[in-house]
């Protein structure tokens, strides 16, 4: 018991310390880009709310089943690569613990607490969502005071099985960045299946009983079920579940454990080989201090080096939003439409290439590392270069997911309206990169300067795009002159204290 208290303050500590640093971003940024959200997409919720009560007029109670499946199944997959670290103690400060004489059921004891804690937010997402769908249904609190428990309990369910699909894949070498992906389709499918003969429950056993619990809720919510049934308001059947998942998993996580854990290495580098590739690949088409960088780089912003991440996902999702507000209120002509697509696929680029200066500013106090290894400093600007360029792929991408669907051109034009935006976000991309050194020490003074130069290069493309030989000449020769002096930049930039 001592020990168990012991790690329970050991990760209370920790965890205070990662809430302390993230303070901003939960507490105040993100709470902002969720209510501008909530605000944006609020009458588009109600109607799909009401759209989805419309069409569940016409299902039975069993149409639910598929959707549970697939629920239950998702939730125990998603974070499998987070709990295959926990359950191994891999890449993380946990991994000392195992040089201490700790019980193997206290650290089982101890994962699964924090596994459940982990599934809270999902489960209160799942009650909003629920509340939202249901309406005056589920306001009740009747409704709240029956469903609220069982979904509880099925979360703490749903952390046994995560521990247990990662205790069962890691050691029959199942876990990889191939595998699991075609593992979660072929339950998918299932589930799909199920509607057509219930021999295909037969591999799903295990999540039976929670997509039952699933299905009837969201019956509730969907007004296809009367009161709840005595099985569900009796906990049994659902502490049995729970006992037999525990005594399993906690015997092949004392078996499996510590003879798997180089297993469970050799599977967080096999889930790692989109990583592996993208290192691959830009290493084949740029020099090897270049990749090594901007790969570095990649990495820092995947983790989060700054809210200042959070904070341009956030625009770059918000000006693509524009578009979809413009499309749904007014009746555009193709003219506009394309107009307002184009100018909202510029500011979402320069939204997230604006995180090359950014971090730029992060790295100055170790820019000596740089300078000391004999980086030349046309390899460190050409490195924020080809950041900024890596930057704008996903804008790009969502430009065109949200767009095309809603734009009204046809075929043709549509191919060369993409290209348009391929255009656009190339150019962008390029102005940000080769001028994220402008001002190194003042990154938002630097924005100003290479932003308006950015937007205003896109801008002669989307409304004077008859002549656009011309533009493509100015770039050409601007990225020349700005290259020359990016390099001087570098050279004279100076490491921060």
């Amino acid at each position: 018991m001592t020990h168990w208290l012991l790690i329970i303050r050991y990760k209370s500590l920790s965890f205070r310390r990662w809430l302390k640093a993230n303070s901003f971003t939960l507490f105040i940024l993100g709470p902002i880009i969720l209510a501008g959200f909530y605000v944006i997409l609020e009458p588009y919720l109600i109607t799909v709310a009401g759209r989805l009560h419309a069409a569940a007029a016409t299902w039975r109670a069993q149409d639910l089943y598929p959707a549970s499946f697939a629920l239950t199944i998702l939730l125990v997959a998603f974070p499998l690569s987070s709990t295959l670290k926990e359950v191994y103690s891999t890449h993380s400060a946990d991994s000392y613990l195992d040089a201490l004489s700790i019980r193997a059921i206290t650290r089982f004891n101890v994962t699964l607490f924090f596994r459940v804690l982990k599934n809270l937010p999902a489960w209160v997402a799942l009650l909003v969502v629920l509340h939202g769908i249901g309406g005056e249904r589920t306001a009740d609190s009747a409704w709240l005071r029956i469903y609220a428990p069982l979904t509880l309990a099925v979360f703490c369910n749903i952390a046994l099985l995560q521990m247990l699909a990662v205790l069962v894949l890691v050691h029959d070498r199942l876990f990889g960045a191939g595998r699991l992906p075609a593992q979660a389709a072929t339950l998918l499918t299932l589930t799909v299946l199920t509607k057509c003969h219930q021999l295909f429950l037969l591999p799903l056993l295990p999540f039976v009983t929670l997509a039952v619990i699933f299905k009837r809720t969201l019956g509730e919510a969907l007004s296809l079920t009367g009161e709840p049934s005595a099985t569900l308001r009796t906990p049994w059947s659902h502490l049995v579940l729970t006992a037999t998942l525990y005594v399993l998993a906690l015997l092949l996580y004392k078996r499996w454990r510590n003879d798997d854990r180089e297993q469970a290495r050799e599977a967080l580098i096999r889930q790692h080989t989109g990583r592996s590739s993208l290192t691959a690949w830009l290493r084949r088409w740029l020099d090897r201090p270049v990749a090594a960088q901007v790969v570095r780089d990649w990495q820092l912003t995947r983790r989060g080096f700054s809210s200042a991440v959070y904070l341009a996902v956030g625009f770059a999702v918000l000006f693509q939003s524009i578009v979809v507000l413009a499309a749904r209120r007014h009746d555009l002509s193709s003219e506009w439409f394309s107009t307002i697509a184009q100018v909202s696929c510029a500011f979402s680029v320069l939204s997230l290439t604006a995180l090359a200066p950014l971090l730029i500013k992060y790295q100055l106090p170790y820019f000596w590392v740089e300078k000391a290894t004999g980086l030349s400093p046309e390899a460190i600007w050409k490195a924020k270069f080809w950041y900024a360029r890596l930057l704008a792929v996903p804008a790009f991408v969502m430009s065109v997911l949200v767009i095309t669907p809603m734009s009204p051109l046809d075929p043709t034009d549509q191919a060369l309206f993409i290209l348009k935006l391929l255009i656009i976000a190339f150019m962008v991309a390029s102005l940000m990169g080769v001028m994220a050194f402008e001002i190194a020490s003042r990154p938002l003074l630097g924005l100003i300067f290479s932003g308006l130069a950015a937007l205003a290069m896109a801008g002669l493309f989307i409304f004077y795009w008859i002549a656009w030989p011309l533009w493509l000449y100015g770039y050409v020769v601007a990225m020349h002159s700005l290259s020359r002096r990016a390099q001087t930049k570098v050279r004279f930039t100076e490491v921060e204290t």
